[in-house]
């Protein structure tokens, strides 16, 4: 049965990793004409991937491959057994099945909306770090870091996320690397970051320099 229950965009991105850039689909539809009709419109999206197109039902073997291509699993008038449904819950691989064809692809589509933006994002960002530790030396709020991607130079202006919301920008006022003073830190390189304003940012939070 379709379930009732809204299916947001941003469900489709729970088996997505962060270095993807496109959406892998497994396509299973009752059809034919139906599965090359599917076919012939995802196709033509550049954020889309098929890994697998088939007709017939849908199958702990198809569950066990969306895990492996950490793909999402698209069913079009496919049954799909409880045992099947249990395996996919227990790997945590996303079902989503349809009987309308339009509903199917206005929500692809704005996954692959989605996707494109991340995408655009990623590629104007040009460091990101977490927030390890908090202290205060000579009366200065010092933030203890370590970058993931990128680099920082002072004067950078970064972004500050918490739980993926921007909480606030604030400037690089100070790099340090073991109580040494630099003008940049690189990738994978630990810091004691000096921020003005230094806003409530917290252990945990990411810091990002954006163009």
């Amino acid at each position: 049965p379709v379930a009732k229950k809204a299916f947001t965009a941003q469900d489709f991105f729970a088996p997505i990793q962060k270095e993807q850039k496109k959406l892998s689909i497994i396509v299973k539809a009752d059809s034919q004409g139906s599965l090359e009709a599917l076919d012939t419109i995802l196709s033509q999206n550049t954020n889309i991937e098929i890994v697998l197109k088939a007709v017939g039902d849908i199958h702990k073997s198809d569950v066990f491959l969306a895990k492996a291509s950490k793909s999402i699993v698209i069913g079009f008038n496919s049954h799909l057994d409880q045992e099947t449904k249990d395996i996919a819950k227990q790997e945590k691989v996303i079902i989503k099945q349809y009987t309308i064809i339009y509903e199917l692809l206005k929500e692809l589509e704005e996954v692959a909306l989605l996707l494109q933006e991340k995408e655009q994002q990623e590629k104007s960002l040009k460091g990101e770090a977490k927030i390890l530790a908090t202290f205060t030396i000579e009366g200065e709020k010092v933030f203890g870091s370590k970058l993931s991607k990128g680099k920082f130079q002072l004067g950078d202006m970064l972004e500050i996320h918490r739980n993926d919301t921007i909480i606030g920008k604030s400037k690089i006022v100070s790099l340090k690397i073991r109580a040494k003073k630099v003008e940049e830190v690189k990738k994978e390189q630990e810091c004691g970051i000096i921020l003005s304003p230094a806003l409530d940012i917290r252990v945990g939070d990411v810091v990002k320099y954006i163009l």
